[in-house]
């Protein structure tokens, strides 16, 4: 069986977001060879931007916040307020090696248990392509085309392509293109846990099966 899966996989993965657990049931599977996990290269190189930008945020909130503190402990009633702060200015402050860390070592786990379908001037072009006609943005595109590309090629077998981007991606015709090339979309980690393990049964219980006579 084949999963399709995008950025938001990796993310799942690295911050440790409330479907987690299935997102690393799926990565296991791939890594044990019960299924083929495909990813585009371009989804795991953006999670790092959306890294960036959440440390750039939080810096300025710990700023901002150890700014006011200080401001708050020159009043005798606040004095305590910079000792008790120090926790939570101390896991701000190391929340983004932590992150950047996890992210890693997730992006190195897809690479290693994963296929990873690169960024080719083929699929580039289709993106452009793709951006236009679906009203896709850059990334989105990107991505999809990836996907689609990949299933043009693939061999004939149950494929899914999860993505928790219901807004750009459930629409019709993104429903429709995947449909034709024999793809399912399941927009969330749990479902598509859900679908692979119900497959893998089935195929199990085929297999073990005795012989007609």
């Amino acid at each position: 069986m084949i999963v399709y899966a995008e950025s938001n996989f990796v993310l799942e993965l690295a911050f440790l977001r409330a479907d987690h657990e299935n997102a690393e049931r799926l990565l296991e599977l791939s890594e044990a060879g019960r299924i083929r996990l495909v990813v585009p290269a371009f989804s795991l190189a953006e999670p790092h931007e959306t890294l960036i930008r959440r440390a750039k945020a939080r810096r300025s909130l710990l700023v901002q916040l150890s700014a006011e503190i200080d401001e708050l402990a020159r009043s005798k009633p606040y004095q305590a307020l910079a000792q008790r702060s120090r926790v939570v200015t101390g896991v701000l402050a190391a929340s983004e090696e932590d992150e950047r860390h996890r992210l890693n070592r997730v992006v190195e786990r897809v690479i290693a248990g994963a296929d990873v379908i690169p960024l080719t001037a083929g699929v580039a072009g289709m993106a452009l392509e793709l951006q236009a006609e679906l009203g896709l943005s850059a990334q989105d595109a990107i991505v999809y085309a990836s996907v689609e590309a990949h299933l043009k090629r693939a061999p004939e077998q149950p494929r899914i392509f999860v993505n928790q981007n219901r807004k750009d991606f459930l629409t019709p015709d993104i429903l429709d293109r995947l449909s034709g090339l024999h793809c399912r979309f399941i927009a969330s980690f749990g479902g598509a846990r859900a679908a692979v393990e119900k497959q893998l049964r089935t195929a199990d219980a085929s297999d073990a099966a005795p012989p007609l006579s």
